[in-house]
């Protein structure tokens, strides 16, 4: 994840994202760094979310990529941003749902934003975006 002067700490179970006022655990985001931060969860309580990546956008949106799973065998991957007008709704940017994995993140500097990620198809993985 590019940084543009934010602080990381990146590990194989956790993102956190500290810059802006904002940081990232999981699939939860917390306002501020300070002792009275609340977790807002950001996925679908119902269902399983997983392999996370975020990313700022040039404006200051936050863009946020998971794996969302339903429990039954179905994967999709999520999508969602916040704005100074608060989070907007998930979006699924998989075309059906299948055995999707990690997902990378990315924003162009016009603000086009990119999403990476892993499928297992007849049992081979690729990339798609």
């Amino acid at each position: 994840m590019h940084s543009r002067g934010k602080q990381s700490l990146v590990s194989s179970d956790h993102l956190l994202q500290f810059g802006r006022g904002m940081a990232i655990v999981g699939i939860c985001a917390l306002g501020a760094l300070t002792s009275q931060a609340q977790a807002t969860g950001i996925s679908n309580a119902e269902r399983h979310a997983d392999w996370p990546s975020a990313e700022f956008a040039p404006n200051g949106d936050l863009w946020v990529a998971w794996t969302e799973y339903d429990g039954r065998g179905a994967d999709e991957v999520k999508v969602r941003y916040r704005s100074g007008e608060g989070w907007h709704e998930a979006m699924s940017v998989t075309p059906r749902v299948g055995d999707y994995l990690k997902t990378g993140l990315a924003i162009e500097p016009d603000g086009r934003v990119w999403i990476v990620w892993a499928a297992q198809v007849s049992g081979n993985v690729d990339l798609y975006a």
